[in-house]
């Protein structure tokens, strides 16, 4: 495989993740008790949710990727009724492999008590399946005294004030209602304002039909602490910029709103369900076309990062392969750049960076066409 391939499937493997994590969703849905239909719009809006494109396209997103297929794994076994094997040692081998994905999976036995808040299954954890909870909060225990022990560093926290308890409240539900960049053309303002009303309309609808179906509360509950817990990890650092860069923060909690968002639009009113469902397929096309509109930027970042390394190939010639770069950029509208591997993408074309501070003048680069014309 040469350095064109290897890009190549590396993108397809983050493409096949999130394809795996959407059939995830829809199991997660079923589990949580929603009806099939209702299971494949949630599914089908988690793959085209505008803040999944950066995990999906930047390939160091793969980590997020990779923890979001966990959890929702764990969150299948969690909630078996009946499970066949040990889900005790299933639950194990699953909090290691998150535990070995990203730091922040020392959040996941609490992520797992969400999930079986939401299906209605948390007492009975506690009572007749202690071990599904003892076993992967020992798992976290032993991960964290091993990185004392081995004098790995570790994130400190500051306390949590009522500052950063608002921001933590606030900021993971404001990126998820509103998941758009802030470069979106104006002829599309009706998108934004169909998503500020559509999904209020769906919890309202879902409120005023809640005494049909008390579960529902518990469920959609359960779904609302999943997507806190799933921040709280990082809630010092925690910020989703108004062109979404960050937004692979909440790569999981998306997964969690949008099984919330069907839970809610499940109501007992033929005539409101058919509303509903309606709701969601529009919701579908409105993210696929900021979805767009978001990738754009992604695409335009990987002609100027192209740009940038055929202008240092310019300049190594006759320096014997070496040149000095200054001032590389790290982003052009929320999309990375050379964020990493700058040294190793130069080198991959034989180009070796001295540690001489010199800037690079700005390259002519060709744009690719807006997607709005």
């Amino acid at each position: 495989m040469d350095g064109r391939e290897l890009p190549i499937a590396l993108h397809l493997v983050n493409i096949s993740l999130h394809g795996f994590n959407a059939w995830l969703v829809f199991l997660c849905a079923m589990r949580a008790g929603v009806p099939r239909l209702q299971s494949c719009l949630a599914a089908a809006m988690f793959i085209v949710f505008p803040a999944s494109v950066e995990p999906v396209a930047w390939l160091a997103g793969v980590f997020d990727l990779l923890l979001c297929a966990w959890v929702l794994l764990g969150f299948l076994v969690v909630t078996a009724t009946n499970p066949t094997r040990s889900p005790a040692v299933t639950l194990t081998i699953l909090t290691l492999l998150a535990l070995g994905t990203k730091e922040t999976a020392i959040a996941v036995p609490f992520l797992w008590a969400a999930a079986a808040v939401a299906a209605g299954l948390f007492r009975e954890s506690l009572d007749r399946r202690r071990w599904e909870v003892i076993a992967p909060v020992t798992a976290v225990i032993a991960y964290v005294s091993a990185r004392l022990v081995t004098g790995v560093s570790s994130s400190s926290y500051p306390p949590l004030t009522g500052f950063r308890a608002k921001e933590l409240l606030s900021r993971p539900f404001a990126a998820l209602f509103m998941p758009f960049h802030e470069a979106l053309p104006r002829g599309f303002s009706w998108a934004i304002a169909f998503s500020a009303a559509a999904v209020p309309t769906v919890f309202m609808l879902s409120a005023v039909d809640w005494n049909s179906n008390p579960k529902r509360v518990k469920t959609i509950i359960g779904l609302l602490a999943f997507i806190l817990i799933s921040v709280a990890p990082i809630f010092t650092v925690f910020f989703i910029g108004p062109d979404l860069q960050n937004s692979r923060y909440i790569q999981l909690a998306s997964a969690a709103w949008v099984i919330a968002l069907a839970v809610a639009g499940d109501v007992s009113n033929r005539y409101a369900t058919v509303f509903t469902t309606a709701v969601f397929v529009l919701l579908i096309g409105v993210f696929t076309i900021t979805q767009r509109h978001h990738l754009w930027h992604w695409q335009r970042a990987a002609i100027q990062r192209d740009s940038l390394i055929n202008a240092a190939k310019r300049l190594s010639v006759g320096c014997d392969g070496r040149i000095a770069m200054g001032q590389i950029p790290d982003s052009s509208n929320g999309a990375y750049v050379l964020r990493n591997g700058a040294r190793e993408a130069l080198a991959a074309e034989d180009i070796r960076v001295v540690d001489v501070s010199v800037v690079i003048p700005d390259c002519i680069l060709r744009q690719p066409s807006d997607p709005e014309k």
